[in-house]
């Protein structure tokens, strides 16, 4: 494997995915929250958006923006509520 193909390319369940794709799914979260008065997609949704077959794999992708610093777990006690996006903005039409 070529250092380009290192850089661009990881394996996620035994499946190569080009690195831009966590860019992607940075860009469909926050138009997804800004549709959805904040709501964070589901990992069928995520899944479903990238023509990915599982959620697992969803799941690990949503795992890498967090551990990248673009998602932030909102908590409720100890249970995840929701994501905020650093990189996101969005406000009530209302306001």
């Amino acid at each position: 494997m070529s250092k380009r193909d290192q850089y661009l390319f990881h394996k996620i369940d035994d499946v190569r995915y080009d690195r831009r794709i966590l860019d992607d799914m940075l860009d469909f979260i926050v138009a997804y929250k800004r549709d959805h008065d904040g709501a964070f997609p589901s990992l069928r949704a995520l899944a479903k958006a990238f023509d990915i077959n599982s959620t697992s794999t969803a799941q690990r992708f949503r795992n890498e923006l967090q551990e990248r610093g673009d998602l932030t777990p909102i908590f409720d006690g100890v249970t995840i509520v929701n994501y905020s996006v650093d990189c996101g903005e969005w406000v009530h039409d209302g306001w």
